[in-house]
């Protein structure tokens, strides 16, 4: 699909941006491409991803969801939707 070429084209054909060494920033020189793709746990970078309203809010979400569609909607993770 569209989102996933985009993916691959700014994350795997792309390099790491050198000015953003802690952010998952990349640039794909070919395409004039800047990408950033966050991903996981660490994903979660706004205040009120973190701490323990954080840590609650995502626990509740886990119990509520698919692990697959948990890893879609809040890490940022390629799911498939056969999981049932």
């Amino acid at each position: 699909g569209v989102l996933w070429d985009l993916y691959v084209t700014g994350t795997q054909q792309g390099y790491r941006h050198p000015d953003f060494p802690d952010l998952p920033v990349y640039v794909n020189d070919t395409a004039n491409m800047f990408c950033y793709w966050d991903e996981g746990d660490a994903a979660r970078r706004m205040p009120w991803q973190t701490g323990p309203e954080g840590d609650a809010y995502y626990a509740a979400q886990a119990l509520l969801m698919l692990p697959s569609e948990f890893d879609r909607v809040h890490r940022n993770k390629w799911a498939t939707s056969v999981e049932k």
